[in-house]
């Protein structure tokens, strides 16, 4: 299976992360002991925080998944070596090209986890 280990180092971080950001915020914001069930403002805005969060470790992950299975650059180092080498020149051209999609992967995790 084309991606494998791409896949699994993706989704391991990701769901630990969202665990750690969730305990976090929601200590943070003082909305750990809210019963079950009770509408909190403090719950919503942990949980959107949490999507904002994971998205910054995501993001990038899941460019380099994308490469390695759908474009056939390989497992989890032949695909970020592939993304490196497309990146553009000039100084943040590392970072930018693993940032791309970052704004639609933030969006679609805050709802996420907000829904969840």
């Amino acid at each position: 299976y084309a991606g494998f280990s791409t896949n699994a180092a993706l989704k391991l971080p990701y769901m630990a992360s969202m665990f750690a950001f969730n305990e976090l915020n929601s200590w943070l914001l003082g909305a750990r002991h809210v019963e079950c069930g009770a509408d909190s403002s403090a719950q919503l805005v942990s949980a959107a925080l949490v999507g904002a969060e994971v998205s910054l470790l995501l993001s990038p992950l899941e460019m380099v998944r994308i490469q390695g299975q759908n474009c056939g650059k390989g497992g989890l180092i032949a695909a970020s070596r592939a993304i490196l080498a497309a990146a553009p020149l000039h100084a943040f051209g590392k970072l930018a090209i693993f940032t791309r999609g970052m704004t639609a992967t933030t969006h679609r995790e805050i709802k996420y986890c907000c829904v969840s």
